[in-house]
């Protein structure tokens, strides 16, 4: 049975291929420059002079011609540079995802202002004060750096316990999800899980239910 597909011949050595044309002129153009370029040298310097530098010039143009021939060759993978940028759209969203996951990023606004916030009522250096630690050393913020002085808004983290200027935790949240003293995670599921554990275990000396 005879068959009725097409079959495309095979590619002739002798076809010509697209930038042929281009080749041609160019090479007609440089041709033409020489020539000039060597007649207006034979009349104005001596014939070998002229030979001489109409022949460095043709050779220039053959050099740039050859050198734009191949950048045009690997010119033709170009299109596979919206494959790579298109990977690169999709590995993006990937990565901030990986990095959220990763507690890189902080915390919401909601999340943030249900930490408890009051007024800190202990003056840092009172006499009979109890607002200096066991070590002698005042309650100080450990974002700013500056001691907690009575009436100061401070916001308290339950995950550790650890005090903070209002204005000083919520900007560090909004970057980060651990306490900026001890790395502890404040994000909320962390702080339930914590909460159900403590629940969940019991204090000393508890009786085992009967």
């Amino acid at each position: 049975m005879p068959n009725l597909h097409h079959q495309r011949p095979p590619p002739s050595g002798g076809a010509r291929r697209p930038n042929d044309g281009s080749l041609v002129c160019y090479g007609i153009v440089v041709a033409t420059a020489s020539l000039l370029l060597l007649a207006i040298l034979a009349a104005t310097v001596s014939i070998v002079k002229a030979c001489a530098l109409a022949g460095a010039v043709a050779v220039v143009f053959c050099a740039v011609g050859c050198v734009s021939r191949r950048c045009a060759a690997h010119g033709t993978a170009a299109p596979a540079l919206p494959t790579t940028a298109a990977a690169m759209a999709m590995a993006m969203p990937a990565a901030s995802a990986r990095a959220r996951a990763g507690g890189a990023c902080g915390l919401v606004d909601a999340a943030i202002d249900a930490l408890p916030a009051f007024a800190y009522a202990r003056s840092c250096g009172a006499e009979g004060s109890s607002s200096s630690s066991k070590s002698g050393r005042c309650v100080q913020c450990s974002v700013c750096l500056e001691d907690v002085e009575a009436g100061e808004m401070v916001r308290q983290l339950p995950a550790c316990g650890h005090l903070f200027h209002v204005g000083c935790i919520d900007m560090w949240l909004h970057s980060h999800a651990t306490c900026p003293l001890c790395r502890c995670d404040v994000s909320p599921q962390q702080v339930g899980v914590k909460v159900a554990a403590a629940a969940a275990d019991p204090p000393d000396g508890a009786l085992p239910p009967v």
